[in-house]
């Protein structure tokens, strides 16, 4: 039996999912715009305005024995101006991160003076406001300290850093102040499963699949899943996790009866409280009776099958799209040991060829262009 190896070295985040609790402050009761952070897996960027406004300054706070941080010269327009905000920050310290689709709250006191501005634009980055996205709009309605409803944040993807920016405008007068205390973000934060290697090699006419984590927690277990078309994967194996650990792990396990043709890999790593993600793809490759090589990969017209042994009948070929959605097919001549498929009017990505000889099916990966 002919084996083909492949190989997939990786630096990958599974979710992990024990959570820390963190809350970041800025009171200004030092007369100073830092921030303190009750973790030490985070910290708390300095208080800023942006280079629209001036006379930055501390005023009397909430409660009145401490201080605010204030600014003036906010826009009088109706519309947000883009350099006249407030801004605070909090950055994960590595390997820790604020999960995908967990929140993050954010909450101000306020008080803006007679002629301070009336609204405020909430907005929320995670890249430096490189991108933003609109929480919600405050109305600034008070010339006493006033704390807002807070507002909430749920991260799209696993992320390092979590900015809020308040966009105050619609001030009655340049000279109209807008002050600032006890601003707050709160939220969770995790270590991930960090798996920086994943392998998988034929030995023996077995499969041997090996990978490493550098670091972990809340890790019950992982399990291994095979596929035969890279879509359809089951469960053939469990290797029992670490738990919480900050050094690095090596694992390893072995499929004692692969599949002939492409064998598809992937590891589904299981929390303790039963949360689960999933790793990218390795493959091996078993070539028994009706094994086939696609030339040239990656392909961006003209991708040739090339068979092993020609069949003495008909056979079938199929090409499935990452989403397993059958895109191309058609059949190969008895007797005929290649065959020209034109695949230029696919789109860019990753696609499985499945070849189907009487029983036996068999399937390569390639990359069109």
């Amino acid at each position: 039996m002919k084996r083909i190896i492949t190989c997939f070295f990786v630096l990958f985040y599974f979710q992990g999912h024990s959570q820390s609790s963190f809350l970041a402050l800025w009171d200004f009761d030092c007369t100073c715009p830092d921030g303190t952070i009750n973790v030490t897996t985070a910290t708390a960027s300095n208080a800023a305005f942006g280079s629209g406004v001036s006379g930055i300054t501390y005023y009397t706070g909430n409660p009145s024995s401490g201080e605010a941080y204030a600014a003036e010269s906010w826009t009088t327009s109706t519309a947000v101006n883009s350099n006249d905000y407030f801004e605070v920050c909090v950055n994960a310290v590595s390997p820790y991160v604020f999960l995908k689709n967990k929140s993050v709250t954010y909450v101000f006191d306020y008080r803006r003076s007679n002629t301070g501005p009336t609204s405020a634009e909430i907005r929320v980055s995670t890249n430096n406001f490189t991108t933003y996205s609109l929480v919600t709009t405050v109305a600034l309605t008070t010339t006493s300290f006033k704390t807002i409803t807070p507002v909430s944040y749920t991260f799209p993807n696993n992320s390092t850093s979590v900015c809020f920016r308040a966009y105050a405008y619609n001030a009655g007068a340049a000279s109209g102040t807008l002050r600032f205390d006890n601003v707050k973000i709160s939220g969770n934060q995790a270590l991930p499963v960090r798996l920086t290697s994943l392998t998988a090699n034929a030995v023996n006419s077995k499969s041997v699949i090996s990978f490493s984590t550098a670091t972990e927690e809340n890790n019950d277990y992982f399990e291994i899943e095979r596929a035969s078309d890279g879509i359809e994967f089951f469960s053939i194996g469990e290797v029992k996790g670490a738990g919480t650990t900050t050094s690095v792990q090596n694992y390893r396990f072995t499929d004692e009866t692969p599949l002939s043709g492409t064998n598809y890999y992937r590891l589904k790593q299981v929390d303790f409280d039963g949360q689960f993600t999933y790793s990218p793809v390795v493959t091996v490759q078993f070539d028994g009776p009706g094994g086939f090589r696609l030339f040239p990969v990656p392909v961006k017209n003209q991708l040739q099958l090339q068979l092993d042994e020609p069949d003495a009948f008909e056979s079938q070929w199929a090409v499935y799209n990452a989403l397993g959605q059958l895109v191309l097919s058609g059949q190969i001549p008895e007797d005929q040991s290649t065959l020209d498929l034109n695949v230029s009017d696919l789109a860019p990505g990753m696609y499985w060829l499945q070849r189907t000889s009487g029983r036996a099916r068999s399937s390569r990966v390639f990359v069109k262009e």
